[in-house]
């Protein structure tokens, strides 16, 4: 049960950390759009 816990925390947290990923590269496009207007 304890395996199974820890198999479900790394997975959350791989999820969590490639969302972020593709929400922070997405905003530093985003920033690169805006400032060469």
């Amino acid at each position: 049960m304890a395996g199974l816990m820890m198999g479900c925390m790394r997975t959350c947290c791989a999820t969590l950390g490639f969302v972020f990923v593709l929400v922070w590269d997405s905003k530093d496009q985003f920033l690169k759009f805006v400032t060469r207007c």
